[in-house]
């Protein structure tokens, strides 16, 4: 109950700050919800959270999928979400 947000990269190259010279992923587990993304939540419409077009989707796995928003903030982010509903990150699969 101490996790209220997660943020998962890629840390790659000098242009994003990375200090290592290969590239890896990081994870971070927050006990808050940044200010910034509640207030997107708490803005977002409802068909922000409707299934991507095929259009921008990247790739599906049994319930997870992986599209391209429609405005990307960098040149290779992703969003990653499971199909369906779940009420909390120990309901994942």
């Amino acid at each position: 109950d101490d996790v209220s947000y997660v943020l998962v990269f890629e840390n790659r190259g000098p242009e994003v700050g990375a200090t290592i010279a290969h590239p890896h992923g990081q994870i971070y587990a927050f006990d808050i919800v940044p200010p910034v993304v509640a207030t997107e939540y708490a803005t977002a419409s409802a068909t922000t959270f409707d299934a991507p077009s095929a259009e921008v989707m990247v790739a599906t796995h049994g319930e997870w999928s992986a599209w391209v928003p429609l405005a990307a903030s960098w040149p290779y982010e992703l969003l990653l979400a499971p199909s369906t509903d779940v009420p909390d990150l120990p309901s994942l699969n």
